[in-house]
């Protein structure tokens, strides 16, 4: 990176190197702009997991870097157990950002400090029995409300890069209810026993709660609990 600080370079690295080793990460110097710099500290390997912590360094250009042009970004990651399904869901809730407190050894001495505080969080690879979707580990709880028993499945298709999430479930007909999402695409699509019977937008969280209620319900034999209402035109 031009017009980098030597001599802070050295000493971030130099004083990191130590928590980073333990926690299997290294410095990545990056530029998000001609006028902002970010150290992020990125996994050692491919599919470890990453700081939520980054170093940015704004009006950079034609300066060398130093701690007063210098703040935290920091995104607050938490984990949800969803329930007795076995699976988590992972999601940041925000980004905030800190004013680096201190110059010098100090400030070392506390970004330090924030690193090993705000630990790991998930990268490329989020591990065995997680939800991709951070949305469709917004709508379990809406879903489990109802159906207590449900249970969560993946379908990794070929030649897409994130699963379908579906909730499984029984209605009170005891017909076997699949509510399929994917990370990135708006659409959600509704099957009773195997059968297509609507799509909404997975953003839509009253029209997914409306769906859920109709399903909780006992309807008489031959009437449809979801009016088939289909969220747009899809290839």
């Amino acid at each position: 990176m031009a017009n980098v600080s030597k001599d802070l370079e050295a000493q971030i690295v130099e004083h990191l190197a130590p928590l980073l080793a333990e926690m299997d990460l290294e410095i990545a110097f990056t530029r998000e702009s001609q006028t902002r710099a970010v150290i992020d500290f990125a996994p050692l390997e491919k599919d470890g997991w990453l700081s939520p912590v980054k170093i940015i360094f704004d009006e950079v250009e034609g300066r060398d870097l130093s701690w007063d042009q210098a703040h935290l970004r920091i995104n607050n990651w938490g984990c949800r157990e969803l329930g007795k399904t076995g699976w988590v869901s992972w999601k940041c809730f925000r980004t905030a950002r800190h004013e680096i407190k201190g110059e010098g050894q100090q400030a070392l001495d506390w970004v330090k400090f924030v690193i090993e505080y705000n630990g790991l969080v998930p990268g490329k690879s989020l591990g065995p029995k997680c939800v991709v979707n951070s949305n469709f580990g917004d709508l379990y709880s809406h879903a489990a409300m109802r159906f207590p028993e449900l249970e969560i499945r993946q379908c990794n298709l070929t030649g897409s890069f994130h699963p379908f999430e579906y909730f499984v479930f029984k209605d009170k007909r005891d017909r076997e209810i699949q509510i399929g999402m994917r990370k990135g695409e708006q659409r959600a699509t509704v099957y009773i026993n195997g059968m297509f019977l609507t799509e909404f937008s997975q953003w839509e969280h009253d029209r997914f709660n409306e769906i859920i209620r109709d399903l909780s319900k006992i309807q008489p034999r031959g009437q449809a609990p979801l009016r088939g209402r289909a969220f747009g035109q899809w290839p």
